[in-house]
């Protein structure tokens, strides 16, 4: 290690900073009332505990850094739109800085956020990780653009044109801090990649005829987001590429040429753009009205969307309804909990869609379920054939998904998914014209009877799981209480909340029954054509079947 025996004893402090760029689903998480918490457990907590630990361990880390007595480790996280901004600032009276520690701290951070929501999504970044400022011995650093005093008021910006990103020209620091912040992950992730894509200098009202009528103060400036921060990692200066070497000047011309194009409206930079399936122009050529309605289904939770399908479709996809309530049902939501980090079904409050990533999470359960597991080996029978999804790679799988997305909304919808696998017998087009037919005709008195009386069913098992679960903690406890409690748990099936839910279930299936007959007195009984609430029917009879066997009083 460096002697350090002949410096000065004085007050040291070092503030550092790493950035996490997180994907939506993420966002989302941090975004709800549960902010602080992922599959793990408390995301921010957890980090910030490892970014002090981290901060006190530097030496151990880091073979030649000296062990210094910290008399100070903070860590502040915050979220700014999809990124993660993690700061730490340690402190110590000592002989030697304490950069090290702030840098390993906040590193320390970040990486424990990744690990905390790896379960959510991999498309993290930890995009950067670097010294804001440093104070105490032979010199000082500090944030902020270098020759501050020297930054004109028209200082050109590159801004990376991308597919999927505006190309309107802002020439203010604060503005491009605003835009790069606000921008798609898959957006700021193609700035990242392509690194061939042109860099087109744009001023506030004039672009300067050559590289030559750039300052030299505009050489010096790099960005105006602070000494060494790129806020997107294409944005920097016209200047800041240097001018040596004629190869150099007249990539800054072309750079010029580009920018002329775009301010004239005539840009020559090109963006790809994937064409639509045969499935989604069939979407496109819907009437208003069908479009419509498909989005009011998509927007449902996946119960709601499930039934609207096989009231449709129940004539031709009725002998797989039991796959798609007991599999696919099942897997969706088991899919969706795992994303927002919910343990207990009762707690869960049913989705409506689901992201990319999220939908391939739901295939890989799906297919796992079926070929992997016992379980699977009923549903593989061939009655179930035109259920089985295909087995393919994570790249096919995706590019599937882009043809499930008929709206094209970068979402999958539960409907969307049984329109794709049983897309051998119904289209989005039928589907839309039974549906709005059915809506016309709505649901007789006694089907929404049989409704509420389902739904009343499911806030009596919410409220026995929340008591199940209040007296199961208080048993952990010691002393008379924890006693008390196991004593309530063992009687609990014979408990007031316990016969209100039993009163429930009885309830409902006598309204379901009622709603069945009124339903073939409605279709008439030598119909052979399936009802429009033939569907509706069947779900809530498999609900309730499903929650009497698991709630309700087992005969001696």
């Amino acid at each position: 290690m460096v002697d350090v025996g002949g410096k000065a004893v004085t007050k040291r402090t070092a503030h550092a900073r790493s950035v996490v760029d997180l994907p939506a689903e993420i966002v989302r998480l941090f975004s709800s009332p549960r902010h602080l918490d992922g599959p793990k457990g408390p995301v921010l907590t957890t980090a910030i505990i490892a970014g002090v630990t981290g901060a006190k361990q530097t030496s151990s880390l880091i073979p030649f850094c000296h062990p210094l007595p910290l008399d100070k480790i903070s860590v502040d996280i915050e979220l700014h739109g999809s990124q993660l901004v993690i700061d730490c600032h340690v402190g110590c009276v000592h002989k030697t800085g304490v950069e090290m520690e702030a840098l390993t701290g906040a590193s320390l951070a970040a990486l424990t956020v990744y690990d905390m929501c790896k379960a959510i999504s991999h498309d993290m970044v930890i995009r950067e990780t670097r010294l804001i400022s440093k104070k105490g011995g032979k010199s000082d650093v500090g944030g902020g653009p270098r020759n501050a005093a020297t930054i004109p008021p028209e200082a050109s910006f590159v801004v990376a044109v991308s597919e999927g990103f505006s190309r309107t020209p802002f020439p203010s620091g604060k503005r491009a801090r605003r835009r790069c912040e606000g921008a798609s992950m898959g957006a700021r992730g193609k700035w990242a990649r392509k690194e061939s894509l042109a860099r087109i200098a744009v001023r506030d009202a004039q672009v300067p005829a050559s590289a030559a009528q750039t300052s030299n103060s505009e050489r010096e400036w790099s960005s105006g987001l602070g000494r060494g921060s790129r806020t997107c990692s294409q944005t920097r200066s016209v200047g800041a590429r240097g001018g040596r070497g004629a190869a150099e000047r007249k990539s800054r011309e072309r750079e010029m040429e580009l920018a002329k194009r775009l301010s004239m409206g005539r840009s020559s930079v090109k963006t790809t753009k994937r064409q639509p399936s045969a499935r989604q122009e069939e979407y496109a050529l819907l009437s208003e009205d069908q479009q419509v309605y498909f989005e009011d289904v998509i927007t449902r939770p996946f119960a709601e969307q499930a039934i609207a399908f096989l009231n449709a479709f129940f004539d031709e996809i009725g002998d797989q309804a039991d796959f798609i309530f007991e599999v696919a049902y099942e897997v969706v939501k088991m899919a969706d909990m795992h994303t927002r980090g919910v343990e207990y079904v009762h707690l869960y409050e049913e989705g409506s869609n689901m992201e990319f990533n999220v939908a391939l999470y739901f295939y890989e359960k799906l297919c796992k379920t079926l070929f992997d597991e016992p379980a699977g080996r009923a549903w593989r029978a061939e009655q179930f054939t035109p259920s089985m999804p295909t087995m393919m790679t994570a790249i096919e799988r995706k590019a599937q998904l882009r043809e499930i997305d008929l709206n094209q909304d970068g979402n999958i919808s539960f409907l969307e998914y049984l329109l794709a696998q049983y897309a051998d017998y119904v289209n989005a087009a039928e589907f839309t014209r039974r549906g709005l037919n059915n809506v016309d005709m709505n649901e007789g008195s006694a089907v929404l009877a049989a409704r509420a009386a389902l739904e009343d069913v499911n806030e009596r098992i919410r409220a026995f799981e929340e008591e199940k679960r209040r007296l199961e903690e208080l048993s952990k406890k010691p002393g008379v209480r924890g006693l008390g409690a196991k004593h309530q748990l063992a009687s609990l099936l014979s408990s007031p909340i316990a016969e209100e839910l039993q009163t429930a279930l009885i309830k409902a299936e006598a309204a379901l029954r009622a709603a069945v007959r009124a339903d073939k007195k409605s279709k008439g009984m030598e119909s052979k054509k399936s009802s429009p609430n033939a569907g509706s029917l069947w779900w809530m009879q498999k609900d309730l079947d499903q929650k009497k066997k698991m709630y309700g009083r087992r005969r001696k």
